[in-house]
């Protein structure tokens, strides 16, 4: 068991002495030495009793030797050369039966083998006349004095090599002074003042097991005790101690006082006098009781020697294998049993070291001290007989009592059992005759062991607690628990001293502590000091709960982030917790309503603030505290969401995820990563949980429970011209860039601020959403909170002045437009339904319907628009009060508008026209073919015969215009759009000014291009006003600048009239086509034969039919299309709302269409909402169908699993839930699991509903599963009701379905028995047709023949009636006369063939 820990003490360059060659070999060309630093091996050399060759080995000797190799039929072992080696048999390995070879020895294993005769290896198969050796205990036993003396050697050699000084307090017995670190489930831990490691250590740790505490709840966190040694563990690095009060004043009586605490040298003397007497002399026989188990050796305690302490073996040295095996705390190895904690036993003192004690070659370097020898160890030996075999569990018999009746059992009654039988969770003994018992898993392990039954074989006898009685249901509930079962043999003992003192039997006076029930839990009767602890066994661990046996009927569970402080094991249970690993845990919640018990592992109550408003209970975690989460989304712009608990989630601020300014913050987070959180914010009021994962926040709220301040706590803490950093939050392409600089503080960085260069729109800029911004403030308002930002280049060189933000205009808004007035901006979003158009001289935003883009039907935006193109549009309509702009961008209204502005410009103006045309009446100057002559007045001379020459045409054309055009309508309210200012964008009034005066362009500037408007397209045609470039606005498309050139070559060419007219020829017949098939989509939208394609459309079919869940669901799809995910969800609310409370499959489908939705695009809490909701309104066990459905069709089977567990608990009596279970899981493929399913729901159904379940799985199997599988399940039925022919038909329909891929034999066999049966005649007449149709479908005119002959038969049978007549053609005619049916009866009705379609032409 020390190998690895002795191996590791050797390191490279250092120097091993005394080491014994055993072998050589060659490799490589190079001879190989094989050495051995084996004590057992060193001595046996020394006293010349180890053999090199064959020869030296004779029949009778016991001699050291070593495994070798391990073979299936048994093991090879070598004494001092290669040639010095024989084998073991499998049967000689040990007294009992062997199962493996390697559950007795392992290779390199130390072993005393006995040789044995060659006649004593007759029948091996060919080997007689070799040697062989055996390793039963009967054969080579020894008292264990060699072995008890290289453990002591070994365990001083990695004491020492682990740093503990073998001259200091640490020799067991000692009595130390310790100081209490902290309280653990399973034990305490300690820091030892003595025993100092090596230089510049703190001190040695040690452990107090639960059985050991003694004091109990008296020792607290930081507390000085006192403690004795029980064992000093290099390889682990711990100091095993006790705290038991008769152990310590034992230590104190011997005089072992506490380093540094001794008392004056005259006490010394004395306590040196009392140690003297109470050691007990080499040779000497005494009592001893067993204090701490290991796997080779045990520590015991000797009562009659002042409490002393000493080591005894567990085994002998042939057993080395199974109690290394047996070592852990996963041991299933019946050598550990020898021992038990508070085993009481006699052992004989085993004499001490001799000086010459040194055999263990230790490594030494150059530089190494020498190392001390070890101070004496108190070395006892048990016989064999007196502490192991089958007796070790009733170790305790002698203690443990009979009992006769079940009135014997009392609480905390030691009793002896025995083993009948076993389940994998719990064991079933007798007690006596007529009373059984058992022991459930989670009663046979302390927390921190391996809960197991492997140890108990049947028929043998264990010593075990009572800690349950139910006489109604005449059960007995025990436990093995080391601490329970040592308690009450402490408590029967001192019972047992009374009773002999006292001349009486007096009663045990041991009470086991209150076992938990799902009644005690919810009523709290077990809480303690505001928590309830309870001890459990691991029954299963999944990736998100620990299920944990918390009783023999209590099964409780733990979420995954409840299992532990450490990240690594909430992310990954299954790697950490095992079945029968024991543990305890806090009890969080227990319904007894629902049975459901969840628990932490995490003992101490973390800080809460109360409970969320609208949960059931949930508490959320105090400011300050740290928690485990869980990452469920992230997103790059905004931060991360984090689960808490099952239904407890925060959310971290993307300023929060790292320190530092990193590129991207989101990159270092993962879905499904388990993280350390600190808690900055918790909210009852709104269940708002703010998290952080930065870690100075951490650490700060770990050390203190304090909260950092955000990175910016207010924009009061902002000055001018300071640099800051943050995080692109939104880019909005008209008002700038909106930055979280911490999560309390945003800025927004204004359009003409991003860079030096001009920017239309935002989006064009260096930024997208979740990008690092550098910044500096060019405005803080500490009233308002706004902070204004600026990232242009030239600006965030060091030194350079910002701008002034200057006197501001005065802000204009929805009160500056009126109808009528001529407006400049940019397309902003394009639509299905119309353009948004971005005012450029106001922060607002209207839309131009589809109606009044042009004045042709237009059926989508994008082929004449774009994003970013520039427009001039009319006001059409100002609605005040909703905020909301309708916008033109017909060219007749925006001349009409342009002349309007014209008039009113004045006559001066006028005059100046006027003037102008009278010169180009007058020849002026001549014009070139190209309309110009080179000079700018020419040019200008040019553009006003323009506008004249349109204003002509344009009058001329009036009245034919008049007559083709129609005025259009607005087709709906609903389509024109919310006007936004920055304050709706951006939740701040911070940009308003400054958005204004980049946006907009000054009065100057209007006057320039209202002269310009009005010259160039003011009394156009309408062919020359939809394709003119007006200022620098560019037309829709390439089509209309074409167009544009065309119709300019042509007026300055002066165009002949013939062309001019086919050219309006054209253009009117193309406006007369684009109205017809405007009024025919009219409609067609009116008589519903169209799909609507606009809100218009749907709001006027929602009109006429408002109950109709087909048009809500279709405007809710219409809305998705275009990303418009929570106006989908406000029409699904309205038609929540609209439809008739009667209809609710109509509702229901709505509701339906609402959870897909919220799946596809919600969140898991808007999607729990929706759905209680529903069930709230509709039928709830059907909802739940449709939910699993949802979840089905998205793909998340966790979900749908979870859906059905919780319809199958509430609504168990029904067989449909559990048919669409056993369904979802046959499509998966997972049989097995829908079998189990099947047997789960025949024991909650009624019986009336057990065959059409076991029908509907067998049709289940046809289709999804096995057929053979199918076959047997309706043959099972079948046997059952033999004469019921719905089951027959069903049968046969699965048989004979298309593709089905049965065989036409097996059918006919099917047909067979189906028609072999006593049935009715009615019955009968329907088995032979079905039959008879089936055969003239698949079958030949022999197998048409057969089933004919077959109705014949039984109808003989039935009526008497002979065959040949029943066939004759008279009797053919008779009977179809009467309508295919021979009536011999009342009771017994026949039927002939005819009824089947039989005629002679069939034949």
């Amino acid at each position: 068991a020390h190998a690895p820990a002795m191996g590791a003490l050797h390191s490279e360059g250092a120097t091993l002495e005394g080491l014994l060659v055993i072998g050589a070999r060659e490799r490589g060309g190079e001879k190989v030495l094989e050495l051995t630093g084996k004590p057992s091996l060193l001595a046996a050399a020394g006293a010349g009793e180890l053999p090199t060759k064959a020869s030296d080995l004779r029949p009778g000797q016991t001699l050291a030797a070593y495994v070798h190799a391990i073979v299936p039929f048994g093991a090879f072992v070598r004494f001092g050369s290669p040639d010095a080696a024989l084998l073991v048999p499998k049967r000689e390995l040990a007294d009992a039966f062997v199962v493996e070879v390697t559950d007795r020895v392992a290779p390199g294993q130390s072993v005393r083998v006995r040789i044995l005769p060659p006649a004593a290896n007759k029948g091996t198969g060919g080997a007689g006349g070799k040697l062989i050796g055996s390793l039963r205990h009967a054969s080579c036993a020894t008292d264990g004095t060699s072995l008890l003396h290289a453990l002591a050697l070994e365990k001083a050699c990695i004491a020492a090599a682990a740093g503990f000084d073998p001259e200091c307090a640490l020799v067991p017995g000692t009595l130390v002074i310790a100081t209490v670190l902290e309280r653990k489930p399973y034990g305490i831990v300690l820091d030892l003042e003595a025993g100092k490691l090596r230089a510049g250590d703190e001190g040695a740790t040690g452990f107090v097991s639960k059985a050991h505490e003694g004091l109990g709840k008296a020792v607290e966190v930081g507390a000085r005790v006192e403690a004795v040694v029980l064992d000093a563990d290099g390889a682990r690095g711990i100091v095993d101690c006790s705290l038991r009060k008769d152990l310590v004043e034992g230590a104190r009586a011997r005089g072992g006082g506490a380093s540094g605490a001794q008392g004056s040298a005259k006490k010394g003397r004395k306590a040196k006098a009392a140690r003297t007497d109470a050691v007990p002399e080499a040779g000497e026989s005494v009592p001893a009781v067993v204090e701490l188990v290991r796997g080779q050796y045990a520590v015991v305690s000797l009562p009659s020697a002042g409490h002393s302490i000493g080591y005894v073996l567990t085994g002998d040295v042939n057993e080395g294998a199974s109690l290394t095996q047996a070592s852990g705390p996963a041991s299933s190895s019946q050598d550990k049993t020898r021992y038990a904690l508070g085993q009481q036993v006699t052992a004989t003192v085993v004499p001490g070291l001799p000086k010459s004690a040194g055999l263990i070659p230790v490594a030494r370097t150059a530089d190494a001290p020498a190392t001390a020898a070890p101070r004496a160890r108190l070395l006892l030996r048990v016989p064999r007989d007196s502490g192991a075999g089958a007796g070790t569990r009733s170790s305790g018999a002698r203690l443990a009592s009979a009992v006769h009746s079940m009135d014997e059992c009392a609480l905390g009654r030691l009793v002896r059992a025995t083993v009948i039988g076993r389940t994998p969770t719990q064991l079933n003994v007798k007690l006596a005759r007529g009373v059984r018992a058992r022991v459930h898993l989670s009663e046979t392990a302390e927390a921190g062991e391996k809960a197991s039954f492997d140890q108990f074989a049947d028929s043998s006898t264990v010593a075990a607690v009572v800690v349950g009685v139910d006489k109604d249901r005449q059960t007995v509930e025990l436990s093995l628990k080391k601490s329970e079962v040592a308690a009450a043999k402490r408590a029967a003992k001192a019972a047992a001293d009374a009773a002999s003192d006292a001349g009486s039997e007096a009663p045990a006076g041991y009470t086991p502590h209150m076992r938990a029930t799902l009644r005690s839990l919810s009523e709290g009767d077990m809480e303690d000091d505001g928590a309830v602890v309870v001890d459990a066994v691991v029954r299963e661990a999944t990736k998100e709960w620990v299920w944990l046996y918390v009783g023999p009927h209590l099964t409780g569970r733990a979420f995954c982030l409840e299992l532990s402080e450490d990240p690594k094991v909430a992310a990954d249970p299954p790697a950490h917790f095992k079945l029968g690993d024991a543990v305890r845990a806090r009890v969080l919640s227990a319904d007894e309503g629902t049975g459901r018990v969840d628990l932490s592992l995490r003992l101490d109550p973390p800080q809460t603030v109360g409970a969320a408003a609208g949960t059931s209970g949930q508490l959320l975690p105090a400011t300050g505290s740290v928690a485990l989460g869980r990452v469920t989304k992230v997103f790059p712009a905004a931060g991360v969401h984090i689960q808490l608990a099952p239904q407890l989630h925060g959310r971290v601020h993307v300023t929060e995820i790292a320190d530092g300014w990193p590129a991207t913050p989101t990159a270092q987070v993962n879905v499904g990563q388990v993280v350390r959180c600190a808690i900055v914010a918790s909210d009852p009021a709104t269940g708002r949980i703010d998290l952080s994962l930065r870690p100075t926040v951490v650490a700060e709220a770990a050390a203190r429970g304090a909260v950092l301040p955000p990175r910016v706590a207010s924009a009061s803490t902002l000055s001018r011209g300071q640099t800051v950093s943050g995080y692109a939050k939104r880019v909005d392409a008209s008002v700038g860039i909106f930055v979280a600089l911490s999560r309390a503080v945003d800025g927004l960085v204004p359009l003409a601020h991003i860079s030096d260069a001009f920017l239309a729109s935002a989006d064009q800029g260096p930024v997208q959403a979740g990008d690092l911004v550098e910044a500096r403030v060019l405005s803080a308002d500490a009233t308002s909170g706004r902070v204004n930002l600026t990232m242009r280049p030239s600006l965030l060189k060091p030194g350079a002045d910002l701008p002034e933000l200057g006197a501001k205009r005065e802000r204009k808004g929805i009160e500056d437009v009126q109808e009528g007035d001529v407006i400049t901006g940019s397309v902003r979003r394009l639509e299905k339904y119309g353009v948004f158009v971005q005012l450029d001289s106001l922060p607002l935003t209207g839309l131009a319907h589809l109606s009044e883009l042009t004045g042709k039907y237009v059926e989508d935006p994008s082929k004449l628009y774009a994003v970013g193109d520039k427009v001039k549009a009319v006001v059409t309509t100002v609605d005040r009060t909703a905020k909301r702009l309708s916008l033109s961008l017909r060219p007749e209204l925006l001349r009409e508008a342009d002349d309007a502005a014209a008039d009113t410009r004045g006559t001066k103006r006028d005059r100046a026209d006027e003037e102008s045309d009278e010169e180009d009446e007058g020849g002026g100057e001549e014009v070139d073919e190209d309309g110009t002559n080179g000079d700018e007045e020419d040019d200008e001379g040019v553009a006003k015969r323009l506008a004249r020459a349109g204003r002509e045409m344009d009058a001329q054309n009036a009245r034919a215009e008049s007559d083709d055009e129609d005025e259009d309508e607005d087709e709906d309210d609903e389509a024109r759009a919310e006007v936004s200012s920055d304050d709706d964008d951006s939740g701040s009034d911070s940009g308003d000014e400054e958005d204004s005066e980049v946006a907009g362009v000054s009065a100057e500037e209007e006057e320039d291009e209202e002269e310009v408007v009005t010259m160039q397209p003011g009394g156009a045609p309408k062919a020359l006003a939809a394709g003119f470039e007006w200022d620098d606005f560019a037309p829709p498309n390439a089509k209309a600048r074409t167009e544009e050139n065309d119709t300019l070559e042509g007026l300055d060419s002066r165009a002949s009239d013939k062309e001019r007219r086919a050219r309006r020829d054209a253009r009117l017949a193309s406006e007369k086509k684009g109205e017809a098939e405007l009024m025919a989509r009219e409609r067609s939208l009116a008589d519903g034969d169209a799909a609507p394609v606009a809100v218009e459309d749907f709001e006027r079919l929602l009109t006429a039919t408002p109950d109709s869940s087909y048009v809500w669901v279709r405007f809710m799809a219409f809305h998705l299309s275009v990303a418009e995910v929570d106006r989908a969800r406000a029409i699904a609310e309205r038609a929540l709302k609209s439809i008739n409370f009667r209809k609710l499959d109509e509702k229901k489908n709505v509701w339906i269409a609402l959870l897909n939705l919220e799946k596809a695009h919600g969140t898991a809490e808007s999607l729990a909402a929706v759905f209680r909701r529903c069930c709230s309104d509709q039928n709830a066990k059907h909802m739940y169908l449709h939910m699993a459905q949802v979840h089905e069709r998205a793909g998340d089977d966790d979900s749908v699993g979870n859906t059905f567990d919780a319809v199958c608990r509430h609504y168990k009596a029904s067989k449909k839930v559990w048919l669409a279970r056993m369904e979802w899981l046959m499509r998966k493929g997972d049989t097995a699991a829908a079998k189990s399913t099947l047997e789960r729901s025949l024991l909650s159904l009624a019986r009336r509903k057990h065959v059409p379940t076991i029908v509907k799985f067998a049709q289940l199997e046809y289709r999804h599963g096995s057929l053979e599988r199918a076959r047997t399940v309706l043959d099972g039925v079948l046997a059952h009701h033999p004469k019921r022919l719905d089951l027959w038909s069903i049968y046969l329909d699965m048989e004979t379905r298309k593709g089905a891929g049965t065989a036409p034999a097996d059918v006919r066999r099917l047909f067979e028995r189906a028609a072999s049966l006593k049935l009715s005649s009615k019955k009968m007449k329907y088995v032979f047709k079905r039959w008879l149709t089936w055969e003239q479908a698949n079958g030949d005119s022999a197998a048409v023949a057969h089933v004919k002959d077959r109705a014949r038969e039984y109808v003989q049978l039935k009526t008497g009636v002979d065959a040949a007549a029943v066939d004759t053609p008279a009797s053919r005619g008779d009977t179809a006369r009467a309508g295919g049916r021979v009536t011999h009866s009342d009771d017994e009705p026949g039927f002939s063939s005819s009824d089947s379609g039989d005629s002679s032409d069939d034949d």
